[in-house]
C-alpha cells in the first residue's frame, strides 16, 4: 500500500472510531490535518475532496464537518465499518431477567457468525444520539427489547436493519419477532378448570395492553367455550393491587371456591404471592397463581407457582437470523415469526 492510502485509511479508521468527535461536530482545517499526519497541503487538500465525495464530509460555510449521512457500504469507509461485524441490542430497561438471558443468548449465537454484541439502555424517547453513536462504531444492525412505538421511532431513524422481539411491527415495516402463546393459554385455562377454579383474575401493569395480547384472548375465550364460570371484569391492573394491600383479599372474598390468578411478568407474581402470604391466603389449594412471560430462577423456585415460559433461546436465535439475514440483503417484506412458550406445572413434578 502506498504512503498516501494508508495515510488516508488511517483518517478512516480515526473518523470511523470517532477520534474526530460526532456527526455534525467541525474537522480540522486542511492546514491542521496536514500538520497532524505529517503530509503536504496538496495531498490534504485532496483527501477533502475524497471523503467529501464519500459521504464523510459536508462542507458548509468554507469549514468541514462530519457527516449527519450514512455512508454508502461500497465506499472505502463503508467497506471498513463492514469488517467489524457487530450487532447492538437495544433495551429500555435491565430489571427483568427476560432482557439479560436474551443477551447472552444471542451472543451465543452471534459469536458462532463471528460478531460481536452491544448491549446498550436507551431510557426517554430521544434516540438518535445512541443510534449515531453505535452506528459511528460500526454496528450494522439492531435487537430491540423496547415498546413498539420506540421501536418505529428507531427503525426509521437507524436506517440499519431492525428485528424487534415481543411485538408485531411488521405493518411499520420491522421484522417482528413474537411469543405465540395462544395454545399455551388454552392448555393453561384447562388445567386449571381441571384443578377447580371458579372465577379467574388477569393481574397486569396495563389493561389497555393486556387486552390486545393474544395469550389473554386465547385464556378468555377458552373459559367462555369450556364453562358457564363467570369471567366478566377479570382484569386488575397492577396499581389496584399495590395500593391497597387489602384489595386481593377483598376480590378474593367474593369468591366462595377457587380462584385461578395468571399474572403477565415475574414482579406481579411475586408480588401477588407475597400478598397471599400476608393475607394467609393457601396457595395453590385457594389461588392458583400462574405467570406469563417469565422464567426467573425465583419463579421456578417456587412449587406453588405455574410458570408460562417464554421460550427465549428460539426468540433470541429467530431474532439474529433475521438481523443477519437482511444485512446480507434481504430485502424481503418485513417477516413476523411465531415462537411458542411452554406450560410448566411444578405442581405435578
Amino acid at each position: 500500500m502506498s504512503k498516501k492510502k494508508a495515510v488516508l485509511t488511517e483518517i478512516r479508521e480515526a473518523i470511523y472510531r470517532g477520534d474526530f468527535g460526532p456527526p455534525g461536530q467541525r474537522f480540522p482545517s486542511v492546514k491542521a490535518l496536514a500538520t497532524q499526519y505529517s503530509i503536504g497541503m496538496d495531498r490534504a487538500q485532496g483527501f477533502f475532496y475524497t471523503l467529501r465525495e464519500e459521504g464523510v464530509l459536508t462542507l458548509k460555510q468554507k469549514s468541514h464537518y462530519l457527516s449527519h449521512g450514512r455512508v454508502p457500504s461500497d465506499s472505502p469507509l463503508g467497506k471498513l465499518r463492514q469488517e467489524r461485524k457487530m450487532i447492538a441490542l437495544l433495551a429500555d430497561h435491565l430489571e427483568s431477567y427476560y432482557i439479560p438471558s436474551f443477551a447472552d443468548s444471542a451472543a451465543a449465537y452471534l459469536t458462532k457468525e463471528g460478531y460481536q454484541i452491544i448491549l446498550s439502555i436507551v431510557q426517554g424517547k430521544n434516540y438518535r444520539g445512541v443510534i449515531d453513536e453505535l452506528y459511528n462504531m460500526g454496528v450494522q444492525g439492531l435487537l430491540l427489547l423496547v415498546d413498539s412505538n420506540s421501536s418505529e421511532q428507531i427503525s426509521r431513524d437507524a436506517k440499519i436493519p431492525c428485528v424487534i422481539s415481543g411485538y408485531d411491527c411488521t405493518e411499520a415495516g420491522i421484522d417482528s419477532i413474537v411469543s405465540g402463546g395462544s395454545e399455551q393459554a388454552k392448555h393453561l385455562a384447562d388445567m386449571m378448570l381441571e384443578a377447580g377454579c371458579e372465577r379467574f383474575f388477569f393481574v397486569t401493569p396495563r389493561r389497555e395492553t393486556l387486552l390486545e395480547k393474544a395469550s389473554y384472548n386465547a385464556f378468555y375465550n377458552r373459559l367462555l367455550q369450556k364453562s358457564k364460570i363467570n369471567v366478566s371484569d377479570m382484569v386488575i391492573a397492577e396499581k389496584e393491587v399495590k395500593t391497597n394491600s387489602k384489595f386481593l383479599q377483598q376480590k378474593l372474598s367474593e369468591c366462595s371456591g377457587k380462584v385461578g390468578i395468571v399474572c403477565t411478568n415475574e414482579q406481579l407474581t411475586q408480588y401477588v404471592m407475597r400478598c397471599c402470604i400476608e393475607n394467609k391466603i393457601s396457595v395453590p389449594d385457594k389461588v392458583m397463581l400462574a405467570a406469563f412471560r417469565t422464567k426467573s430462577p425465583m419463579n421456578q423456585q417456587n412449587r406453588s407457582i405455574i410458570t408460562v415460559e417464554e421460550n427465549i433461546e428460539k426468540e433470541a436465535a429467530e431474532c439474529v437470523a433475521l438481523v443477519l439475514k437482511r444485512i446480507r440483503g434481504d430485502g424481503s417484506p418485513a417477516k413476523l415469526i411465531t415462537v411458542e412458550p411452554k406450560v410448566v406445572n411444578r405442581l405435578k413434578e
